[in-house]
């Protein structure tokens, strides 16, 4: 369930819709999700992490890139 569906839950039946301009930053020797801070919510006791810009759930965080990446880094976002 995504965040406009529970919001309609809720009894909102009206809402504006917006795109944010936000700056990130990797390390080029590590480009993974746990060097995008504040961005990457890492869960302590377990091996995985939250986008808190996607809300995607990051199982290999400390090695790749989240699927659902919202940034469009330099150069693509394909590290390989």
């Amino acid at each position: 369930m995504d965040k406009d569906q529970r919001l309609l839950l809720r009894g909102c039946t009206d809402f504006y819709k917006g795109t944010a301009i936000i700056k990130g930053r990797l390390p080029t020797s590590r480009p993974y999700c746990q060097y995008c801070v504040p961005w990457c919510k890492h869960n302590f006791g377990l091996e995985r992490a939250e986008c808190l810009l996607t809300g995607e759930l990051l199982l290999d965080y400390k090695k790749s890139i989240g699927n659902e990446c919202p940034f469009k880094w330099e150069g693509g976002n394909n590290f390989e």
